[in-house]
């Protein structure tokens, strides 16, 4: 006689039942996920959209810009540096004179430069703060006050090709509303001063042509900007020169000593009076703009 083993009638269902509690929790935390990759991945197109909506609306301003407000201060950089290239030959003892009269040149606005060794003219644009020298006592021994040209290139940045890189490659919306800010406070700030900085009446060059300082290697050149037409070409010769020496606190003639012995300071005051002694009163000068009034 067969004999059957029993079986309860849910066993199967349990199973089955059992089988997908287990996988419940799976497709949940998998809906889950889901989920907020799509938020996510939503989120950062909308961040990417406003990104480059900001970005693209900054290029066409700055683009604006540079066609109106920078179209003149470009070309007073070209006018400039095509003065600077002229000083490639070096200049001679004799030079050119009778066109210079200083005393004009204190009543004038100036741009000055000092041009050292192994600078390339390019990067008086890309980095102009490594042509000032703050300590550079020519102008001062000259009694003029020349504005700085390097200065000048450091306000005429925010036109420059840079700016535009510098937009194109910001990593996000927070560095782009940065660069607004910037360019905001620099149109307000330095466009004023460029705008009077581009009036200059002459342009000064003190051209290095040994190492720092070196007394016997020195071209000055004096232009007129507004002819372009060249004032004085000098070599400053030092050579045999014996710089006063005075001390206040000392009685009689002041002392003598050899230029060897001098700072960078007391050889610039040597060449500057080196250079006026050159440079007399002449019946022509430098054009001044009139001001109102005159």
């Amino acid at each position: 006689m067969p004999v059957y083993q029993l079986r309860p009638a849910n066993a199967d269902v349990e199973k089955e039942s059992a089988t997908f509690r287990s996988r419940r929790p799976l497709k949940i935390a998998a809906i889950l996920v889901l989920s907020a990759l799509s938020l996510g991945g939503l989120y950062f197109y909308r961040e990417y959209r406003s990104t480059e909506a900001l970005r693209a609306s900054l290029l066409d301003a700055h683009h604006r810009l540079r066609r109106t407000r920078g179209a003149p201060v470009l070309s007073f950089e070209r006018k400039v540096e095509a003065l600077l290239r002229t000083s490639e030959t070096p200049a001679t003892a004799e030079g050119e004179r009778g066109l210079l009269a200083l005393e004009r040149l204190r009543e004038a606005r100036g741009l000055y430069v000092r041009w050292q060794v192994g600078q390339g003219l390019e990067s008086l644009a890309a980095s102009p703060s490594q042509w000032q020298h703050t300590k550079d006592a020519f102008t001062r021994c000259l009694g003029i006050s020349p504005a700085s040209l390097p200065g000048f290139y450091e306000k005429s940045a925010l036109f420059s090709s840079a700016s535009t890189q510098a937009i194109s490659q910001a990593s996000g919306e927070m560095r782009l509303r940065v660069l607004e800010d910037e360019m905001t406070r620099r149109l307000r700030r330095d466009l004023p001063v460029l705008d009077y900085l581009m009036q200059s009446d002459y342009l000064m060059l003190v051209r290095e042509r040994g190492k720092a300082g070196d007394p016997e290697a020195q071209d000055v050149y004096v232009w007129d900007l507004r002819s372009a037409r060249l004032l004085a070409k000098q070599r400053l010769s030092l050579k045999g020169t014996l710089l006063t020496m005075k001390n206040e606190y000392a009685k009689g003639t002041p002392a003598k000593r050899p230029l060897e012995n001098a700072s960078l300071a007391g050889m610039q005051c040597a060449a500057a009076r080196v250079f006026m002694q050159n440079h007399h009163p002449a019946t022509e000068s430098v054009a001044r703009k009139s001001e109102p009034g005159e």
